[in-house]
């Protein structure tokens, strides 16, 4: 995979931020090792021949059909609802300390009541949830009612899971979290040094069992062991991702002497081979189950995303567009007053829909939507692109007129829009490639380089990180 030698430097260098003088402990791979993987992670991907499938832009490789929850997750359409900050486990890999009892939060939302997180999903139009933590059964009359709640609110076809370490499961908890509506139990068996004997308290009880595992290198002979007794335990699904490093587990990872990758957060590099391998081993031994590395990248990306594009669309105008990456894309014609004007008639002849353009903040200024622009006579005009983020905050004095749900008395989410880059200001040349490539969707093999700046606010990058 190419190297984006710009967009690089600024990644290792708010990496080094990030971590302040704990970075220069870290081992990352020099240019020449750099070869050797790409090389090695090539060949993995190529054993797996025609079995191997690619959802999410190349970013989430796997053999056999993903999970309803992961499913879920790759549209865009589930919740991910922190039920608590406490676990009973202790992963070197954990990104986070697990040791408070928190409110159950969301996208920097709380929520102290079940309904309120009802209303919530039924308003932005959810199709799944997912119960995470710390350990959601270490709080497990909360995660019933949040369950229930959820059940509720989305109906027969929504889909809902949990993750958990399994340390507490019991025949009669299994039986209680499938009556809650609980279509989907997600295992670590990481936390408990890889011991499954607690998924029998799920099996035949819980639809849909699924282990979720960070993919450590130290435990791939494990695994390999492991995977073809997991099917019999009654486990339909493997999911695998990539270890990532935070303050918080930065000590426990760098004992192990990892090589470690940059990119928007720094990975691990062997904890993404070690997953390319046992997709390898269950492709070549002919393993019956499905396997899925959910990469870093995917979840960066396509997640954040997915999320982005699903509160944009509560602040959308009918003249704006919400872009693959999620913001709001706003167009304007600017030029002399009388000029627009010449162009809106034209348009009024043509019978356009006037729904399409706005002229409420200036006279020399055009809000349109992207359609118009094969239909702009573009004589003494320009084109201003700008780029809008969306996002739900919560405050304890929303203002009456916005969009909001109510979270608890005297606090709601409310809408907040900000401006996510500068305004750029283009001629009719430049206007009308803009318009093939972002708007029509004409992509080049190669983007030209005066619309590269557009790309970050525009489009998801694909397929698996870079090495560097």
């Amino acid at each position: 995979m190419p190297r984006p030698r710009g967009l690089s430097r600024q990644l290792i260098l708010a990496n080094e931020d990030e971590f302040g003088l704990q970075y220069r402990a870290l081992k990352f791979p020099g240019r020449r090792r750099q070869s050797t993987i790409n090389t090695q992670r090539q060949l993995l991907l190529d054993s797996l021949c025609d079995s191997l499938l690619w959802s999410a832009g190349g970013t989430k490789p796997h053999i056999g059909q993903l999970s309803p929850g992961c499913q879920k997750c790759v549209t865009g359409d589930w919740s991910c609802l922190f039920i608590n900050a406490s676990c009973n486990a202790n992963c070197f890999y954990c990104p986070t300390a697990q040791d408070r009892v928190e409110i159950p939060a969301t996208n920097h939302l709380s929520f102290r009541h079940p309904a309120a997180y009802a209303s919530y999903l039924q308003q932005l139009g959810f199709k799944g949830v997912s119960i995470s933590g710390g350990e959601p059964l270490l709080t497990l009359n909360r995660t019933l009612a949040f369950l229930r709640a959820s059940r509720e609110a989305l109906g027969t076809e929504g889909h809902l899971w949990m993750y958990t370490n399994g340390i507490l499961l019991t025949r009669e908890i299994a039986g209680k979290l499938a009556e809650a509506g609980l279509d989907e139990i997600r295992f670590d068996i990481g936390a408990t040094n890889y011991k499954c004997h607690n998924i029998a308290a799920a099996k035949g009880v819980i639809p849909v069992i699924s282990v979720e595992i960070p993919a450590v290198p130290e435990a791939l002979t494990t695994m390999k062991q492991l995977l073809p007794e997991l099917p019999e335990l009654g486990v339909q699904h493997l999911n695998l991702h990539q270890i990532r490093l935070t303050k918080h587990n930065f000590k426990s990872l760098n004992e192990r002497n990892y090589t470690f990758l940059h990119g928007e957060k720094i990975t691990v590099l062997d904890s993404e081979l070690t997953a390319l391998q046992i997709l390898s081993f269950a492709h070549h031994n002919q393993l019956n189950l499905p396997i899925n590395y959910c990469s870093f990248v995917f979840k960066h990306r396509h997640q954040k995303a997915a999320s982005l594009r699903r509160t944009a669309q509560l602040d959308k105008r009918p003249w704006e567009t919400v872009t693959q990456a999620g913001f709001l894309r706003k167009l304007s014609l600017c030029g002399e007053p009388a000029q627009l004007q010449k162009q809106v008639q034209l348009w009024q002849i043509a019978g356009v829909d006037e729904g399409l353009w706005n002229q409420a903040i200036s006279q020399s200024r055009l809000q349109i939507s992207p359609q118009l622009l094969a239909q702009t006579h573009w004589h003494r005009l320009r084109l201003a692109v700008s780029y809008d983020r969306v996002q739900l905050m919560q405050t304890e004095k929303p203002e009456p007129e916005d969009w909001q749900i109510q979270m608890e008395p005297g606090a709601a989410a409310q809408v907040v829009r900000r401006a996510a880059s500068a305004e750029f200001l283009l001629g009719p040349a430049a206007a009308r490639r803009f318009s093939e490539i972002w708007c029509e969707g004409h992509l080049p093999g190669t983007l030209p380089a005066e619309q590269r700046i557009f790309s970050g606010w525009e489009s998801i990058p694909e397929g698996l990180q870079c090495y560097f």
